[in-house]
């Protein structure tokens, strides 16, 4: 998850819909084949009535976007070298025509130039390029396949629960009828899996909700949609604006299947305890991943592997890495603590940083206490150990029932944890915390087999109760730990002394 954090008329919503509105432009690039230096092609913004409104009045500058992947190998199998970066423009000229595109590959900071005589096809790269004089060949292939995630995403706006008579899209999500209908056909068509998608969907919603039982179907003539709340029936209209929206956005998702959903304000309409839970579920249907733009920073705080914070700066938008500290109590405070309180959360739980919050709500979800705890990041090494006394001290000002759960990072069964997660420990004792410092090395440590094939797929494995993941051959990244944890059997885990901690809470 990405944050983009900011103030109204920041530029925040602008850079998510940018996404949207360049879709067709990433897809011709991701397609783009042609050979020779001069590289062209057409393609048309997305929702955009008046195409040439997308230049900017104050300068004659061409519109270019500059995308560069990060944290891939530099050399690949068969002594090729992935190229990492392109430059997408379009030129006003004096007619300023929006629809001529021109691209170019990247090799450092040096356009690489493509001609007839050094274009070859290898493998399954759709273009490879031989430099001049050398042995090594770059591939286009990860630029083009991350152009195509881009063109495959889902942009959903801030408006986002319109279930009314009449058929059609409001931008990215269907609406109305349109929705109704391929809801209807999803639950009731002859594909069994999407019946399945769609009965997983509404059980999500219910668990997200609280509800004890739930089921949504298309009324007569697929006008509405009925909702069965405990028994209780609704046309979706007559419910909250929080529990449509859940219903249209996850919907849409399940049915797009998109790689990356960009979401303006994931907050809106939402308690501040299911703010991050809609967004966590939410991401479960995206394959990439999920930028949202936000006004809480709490959430943002919470939720986001990565958070930017975007600003006004003259007239332009500046966008920089988000670095500001803050103390426990005040991270509360942006988190609403108090709002929690008031439906029953009277209970904090410590954890490391932003990954361990996503997966301790879903085994907090596992063990039917999600509506009663608030997991509460450290921020990583800042906190999680010793010398906090004072830092920690302070949250006893908000809360009286306090737990944390920290990696001990043990290199083996009866080893000391690391010293500075052991003062930790002390700390929290001494404060009067209950503590875990796991007896495994770390949460992903938990996981078994089944589960990290379920959610990763069958190229993926367990790895042992001390061994570190980032030495694993074919690790997964820990952002996506909560995607495991979804999968994990709880019965299983509850028999461990992670399982029961989390039970005691």
């Amino acid at each position: 998850m990405t944050g983009l954090l900011g103030v109204n008329n920041s530029g925040k919503s602008a850079l998510l819909k940018m996404f949207q509105e360049l879709r067709n432009v990433f897809q011709a690039a991701a397609n783009y084949n042609s050979v020779g230096a001069d590289e062209a092609f057409a393609a048309q913004f997305v929702h955009v009535l008046d195409q040439s409104e997308v230049f900017f009045d104050g300068n004659a500058r061409p519109l270019s976007i500059e995308i560069e992947i990060l944290e891939i190998e530099d050399v690949l199998p068969g002594n090729r070298r992935p190229i990492k970066k392109v430059l997408l423009a379009c030129a006003q000229g004096q007619n300023r025509n929006p629809y001529a595109w021109s691209l170019a590959y990247y090799v450092g900071d040096s356009p690489l130039q493509r001609t007839s005589q050094n274009l070859v096809t290898s493998g399954d790269d759709r273009a490879t390029v031989q430099l001049p004089n050398t042995n090594f060949f770059y591939s286009m292939s990860a630029i083009k396949e991350m152009l195509a995630v881009f063109s495959s995403s889902l942009y959903i706006g801030p408006f986002r629960n319109a279930i009314t008579v009449g058929a059609g899209n409001h931008f990215d999500l269907a609406v109305g009828e349109t929705f109704i209908n391929a809801w209807n056909d999803w639950q009731n068509g002859s594909d069994k899996s999407h019946n399945r998608s769609i009965n997983a969907v509404t059980e999500n919603i219910r668990k997200v909700m609280g509800f004890e039982r739930l089921s949504i179907t298309a009324s007569v003539a697929n006008k509405t949609l009925q909702v069965n709340i405990d028994n209780r029936p609704f046309k979706l209209n007559e419910v909250g604006s929080g529990l449509a929206q859940l219903v249209v956005v996850f919907g849409n998702a399940l049915i797009r299947k998109p790689t990356i959903v960009f979401i303006d304000e994931p907050e809106l309409n939402l308690h501040p305890r299911l703010q991050l839970e809609f967004l966590t579920n939410l991401a479960s249907y995206a394959s990439h991943g999920v930028v949202f733009a936000t006004h809480s920073i709490g959430l943002a705080r919470s939720a986001a592997e990565r958070l930017y914070t975007v600003s006004r700066a003259g007239d332009s938008s500046k966008i920089e890495l988000y670095d500001r500290t803050v103390s426990l109590v005040e991270l509360l405070g942006e988190l609403s603590f108090s709002a929690y309180r008031e439906v029953g959360a009277e209970k904090l739980l410590l954890v490391e940083g932003t990954t361990d919050v996503k997966v301790m709500q879903q085994l907090l979800r596992k063990a039917g206490k999600e509506h009663t705890v608030v997991v509460l990041p450290l921020g990583g090494n800042s906190l999680a150990r010793d010398g906090v006394e004072h830092e920690l001290a302070e949250l006893k000002r908000v809360a009286s029932d306090i737990s944390a759960i920290v990696d001990s990072e043990r290199d083996a069964e009866g080893a000391p944890a690391a010293s500075a997660r052991s003062g930790f420990e002390t700390t929290c004792l001494g404060l009067g915390y209950r503590v875990l410092l796991t007896e495994r090395r770390a949460t992903e440590n938990y996981f078994d087999d089944v589960a990290v094939k379920a959610a990763l797929g069958p190229s993926f494995g367990a790895i042992g109760p001390y061994e570190r993941l980032k030495t694993k051959s074919n690790a997964w990244a820990k952002a996506d730990n909560w995607r495991i944890a979804q999968e994990l059997d709880w019965e299983a885990l509850r028999g461990t002394d992670l399982g029961k901690f989390i039970d005691e809470l």
